[in-house]
């Protein structure tokens, strides 16, 4: 026979406690860290209803892709007065470029019909625009994802 102590009881009782809350639905352990969460969905060739405005914070982003090739969720955070339509008419291989982007936060890729195995993490900055975007391509000959439609953005307002 296990005996406990009474502080363990006690301990044990509060985690089961802790877990019966979040599997009822109290909120996520995120929510409660003060961490936004944004469910990205991709198809081909789109994001599917990307939000236009996400809160100023710490975001957590995840990536489903519904297509049936690979697609990428690419976050970017773009200079002041850019546009979607401006990195879009860019030259080739300067879309990137610091005259357009000012911080590159981050990829997530996801397989057909899967989610990408992890999450990004980025502080949205207030009154700023961030793009989304796919540059991946189905062959080395095809168009980039981009210039089919998967490209968005969202504002920080």
């Amino acid at each position: 026979m296990i005996r406990c102590s009474r502080a363990a009881m006690i301990v044990l009782g509060l985690i089961a406690q802790a877990g019966s809350a979040r599997a009822q639905g109290s909120g996520s352990p995120n929510a409660a860290a003060g961490l936004a969460e944004v469910s990205i969905v991709g198809s081909d060739y789109a994001f599917l209803k990307p939000p236009p405005s996400i809160a100023a914070g710490k975001t957590l982003f995840s990536f489903e892709n519904r297509g049936r090739v690979r697609h990428e969720l690419s976050i970017a955070l773009l200079q002041p007065g850019v546009t979607v339509k401006d990195v879009m008419e860019a030259p080739a291989g300067q879309t990137t470029s610091r005259r357009f982007v000012e911080s590159i936060i981050g990829i997530l890729i996801a397989r057909p019909g899967e989610s990408s195995g992890g999450r990004l993490f980025a502080d949205l900055q207030r009154g700023r625009r961030y793009i989304i975007v796919c540059t991946l391509k189905d062959t080395p000959d095809a168009q980039r994802h981009a210039e089919l439609g998967m490209v968005s953005s969202f504002d920080v307002p």
